[in-house]
């Protein structure tokens, strides 16, 4: 069995390329004890930004039930907030459709060469 370990993310857990003063909900995966990864919502009225870091080592725990709850988790987090929440796939990201559809995004645009993916309170996936 992997030791892989979700939990709330810390400040230092963030990306660089994210803003200060931004909102967070976001978890933090480890693995072996190691930080490999990170996932969550980015709160920036009218919207939530959902954002995703993964590192190599994480590719093949993709479909580990821990990372499956995880998924699940965010997913009542867009219910519970009510924001539309908006994501842009990279081209190059292979993994990202399966993950976006799971979360019941809809593929609404492009941005250049990027897929613009969009949950809407009102228009997500029907239960």
């Amino acid at each position: 069995m992997t030791g892989l370990v979700v939990r709330p993310a810390q400040h230092s857990d963030l990306p660089d390329c994210h803003p200060k003063g931004v909102s967070y909900r976001a978890w933090s995966v480890d693995l072996d004890g190691e930080f490999v990864g990170i996932l969550g919502l980015a709160y920036t009225r009218p919207r939530a930004s959902l954002f995703c870091w993964i590192d190599e080592r994480l590719r093949p725990h993709l479909k580990h039930m821990t990372l499956m709850r995880l998924l699940k988790r965010l997913e009542v987090t867009f219910k519970e907030r009510g924001l539309p929440v908006c994501a842009i796939r990279e081209k190059s990201e292979d993994k990202a459709f399966a993950i976006l559809t799971r979360l019941g995004l809809r593929h609404v645009g492009m941005i250049g060469d990027d897929e613009l993916w969009l949950w809407h309170p009102n228009g997500g996936r029907d239960e």
